[in-house]
């Protein structure tokens, strides 16, 4: 088996994930009230988004073109569970108006025929960093509201922040070998990064599943 093989197998790995935690999380009726639903809503996105790539994979060597919709979507809806968390206005009409820019942005670059083939370099560098401060602020508050680092393992909240926060990180790390690598032109690497990171990324996904049994 190949390295390309190892990072198809890698990807579909993920679906199956996603649906779990669809399928547990309905169960829950919290997941559909207020800044929860986000994480609902995430769960459904991520999945067509991945299934999309790991269609378009299999027909051409280069699907760069989805992380110019995939990153926006995934950017967008966690911002606004994590703003969710926060009862400050300000933040939240910061928080929004960014995502609209954001958004617009990416979706701009997207349709245009020079960046769409190639890797996703200003909507990386924009969004990863981001997904990694946010959560650390409201894990930061939430270690301040509890009454004892004990007692915040049992809040959903914790576990949705902390398993944002460890796929960011993954996602960072991953980013930075993937955007040299295509400097540098090294398939296999490449696809060896990949595979890594959706490895990595099917480990933080119990995270989720923590967070979802701590639902009423």
């Amino acid at each position: 088996m190949n390295i390309e093989k190892i990072y198809t197998l890698s990807g579909w790995c993920l679906v199956p994930i996603w649906i779990a935690l669809i399928f547990i999380g309905r169960r829950h009726q919290q997941i559909f009230s207020r800044h929860y639903l986000f994480i609902f809503i995430y769960f459904i996105a991520i999945l067509i988004l991945d299934i999309i790539s790991n269609i378009t994979v299999q027909w051409q060597m280069n699907n760069q073109w989805i992380n110019y919709l995939y990153i926006p979507v995934e950017f967008g809806i966690l911002c606004l569970y994590l703003q969710g968390y926060r009862a400050d206005k300000n933040i939240r009409l910061i928080t929004i108006l960014v995502i609209v820019l954001f958004s617009i942005f990416q979706l701009l670059l997207g349709i245009n025929p020079k960046f769409n083939n190639q890797f996703n370099y200003l909507g990386f560098y924009i969004n990863t960093p981001i997904l990694i401060l946010f959560p650390i602020w409201n894990l930061t508050k939430l270690f301040k509201n509890s009454d004892g680092n004990r007692n915040i393992i049992y809040q959903p909240d914790f576990w949705f922040t902390l398993t944002i926060l460890a796929m960011n990180v993954i996602d960072f790390v991953a980013g930075v070998l993937i955007a040299n690598n295509f400097i540098s032109g090294n398939e296999d690497t490449q696809w060896a990064v990949f595979s890594i990171r959706n490895i990595l990324r099917c480990i933080c996904l119990y995270g989720f599943f923590n967070g979802i049994k701590l639902l009423r």
